[in-house]
């Protein structure tokens, strides 16, 4: 019989939101075993987290942190080496990100009731705490193809074409979806089989769209529903109904770390993953450049801020991945 598994990556200080996530984790009926990853953590969580020693539990202790890249892609190999089943499937989450009880029931109903033809995984709807679930109401999604030659997903091309790229949903409440964050990825095994593990040389940021467009790109549908739920504790380091990225990143007070591993990853995936034809994606590059001018602040602080996106763009642009020695001016 198929089984279902989750996997959990934490890292630094994350105790408490930890704690509630395998709670809950571990009292979903739908869960057989749960894999936790524990990716530089500040603390013992063998001492510290009594659930860490259920038999339903296996902990995965890395030496130092390996990003978000190298923490799922080690789970994923984990969970793949301990399965004997190709029929079964795996939960990603976050530490701070927990599945709601009948969601993976509203999934199986849907299997059941749907019966979609092509292969597929899902992606779990990601809400706050106490935000409630509102379908869109669209008729269609876009293709992979609409994100071809996009840089940071804009492209000039798609202002004017873009309906061309439109995929009709047979079902309104079932979105389509070129790619997904790992937490509320639920994929099975024959997937990962299918297509691999993520490329742990992102190290962190991104790593998760290169993954899922991968798993898009090679004709496996992501499928999502509005009411199958994950709830985020914690939240991003900005907000992106509030803020843009660029903003809140030029708008920081500390150096932002996050955002520059963002940044390089995203023109390693505009190059090497998105770009199939040159001149247009390097023309969708230039113009998010102006875009970038047009948020940065006029000021010594905001040229010093603007430097950095510029080097660690390039370094994406070549290739040069992994974990970030120095970044200066």
């Amino acid at each position: 019989m198929a089984k279902t598994f989750a996997l959990i990556v934490t890292y630094g200080n994350h105790k408490v939101q930890l704690t509630e996530v395998l709670n809950k984790t571990l009292n979903n009926s739908k869960i057989d075993h749960v894999f936790i990853v524990d990716n530089g953590s500040t603390y013992d969580l063998g001492r510290e987290i009594p659930e860490i020693f259920s038999n339903k539990v296996f902990l995965i202790a890395l030496k130092e942190n390996t990003g978000s890249a190298g923490g799922f892609g080690r789970g994923i190999r984990e969970v793949v080496k301990y399965s004997k089943n190709n029929e079964d499937r795996l939960l990603i989450l976050d530490d701070d990100s927990y599945a709601e009880f009948d969601a993976l029931d509203k999934i199986d109903y849907l299997e059941n009731i749907f019966n979609h033809q092509h292969e597929h995984i899902w992606s779990l709807n990601r809400l706050q705490i106490d935000e409630l679930p509102e379908p869109d109401n669209k008729s269609f999604d876009y293709s992979v193809k609409y994100y071809y030659n996009s840089f940071y997903r804009f492209s000039i091309t798609n202002i004017f074409g873009k309906n061309r790229y439109q995929i009709k949903r047979n079902y309104k409440c079932i979105k389509n979806m070129a790619f997904a964050p790992y937490s509320g990825l639920l994929i099975g095994l024959s997937v990962i089989n299918t297509v691999g593990f993520p490329n742990e040389e992102m190290y962190l940021y991104s790593d998760d769209i290169e993954y899922t467009f991968r798993i898009a790109e090679s004709g496996i549908d992501i499928l999502q529903t509005f009411d199958a739920n994950i709830r985020d504790i914690a939240g991003s380091w900005y907000n992106s109904k509030e803020s843009n990225v660029h903003d809140a990143f030029f708008e920081g007070t500390e150096e932002n770390y996050r955002a520059l591993y963002a940044y390089r990853n995203e023109a390693y995936l505009a190059k090497y993953i998105m770009q199939k034809n040159r001149f247009l994606s390097n023309l969708n590059y230039y113009a998010w450049i102006i875009n970038i001018l047009r948020h940065m602040p006029k000021n010594k602080k905001g040229i010093k801020q603007f430097s950095k996106i510029i080097k660690v763009v390039h370094m994406g642009r070549k290739k040069h991945l992994g974990q970030f020695k120095k970044i200066g001016r």
